[in-house]
């Protein structure tokens, strides 16, 4: 088995995946696919801030280069708030 091949059992098995967790309102929800015909596509719901982890890595260097003064209490109470949120979206 070729990596291609690998990949588009992988990608294959993430549409699957989607298809079978369904809308929920918390997650990026798959809007369409195409896996009989080539190419296979997967069409996904517009996230206008882009995906959680660059997002996060975007504030914390902002935060970085322009030194700011930040309540660590507070900072860790938001990133534990943030966990949460993920986690509640992960349970179906």
């Amino acid at each position: 088995e070729t990596a291609d091949s690998l990949a588009e059992r992988d990608f294959i098995s993430e549409i699957d995946l989607m298809k079978t967790i369904g809308y929920h309102e918390r997650l990026v929800n798959i809007l369409a696919c195409v896996t009989l015909t080539e190419p296979i596509l997967l069409i996904l719901e517009y996230c206008a801030n882009g995906d959680l982890l660059t997002f996060m890595r975007e504030k914390r260097k902002y935060m970085l280069e322009n030194n700011l003064d930040i309540d660590e209490d507070k900072t860790v109470k938001k990133q534990l708030l943030f966990a949460i949120q993920i986690a509640y979206g992960m349970v179906r």
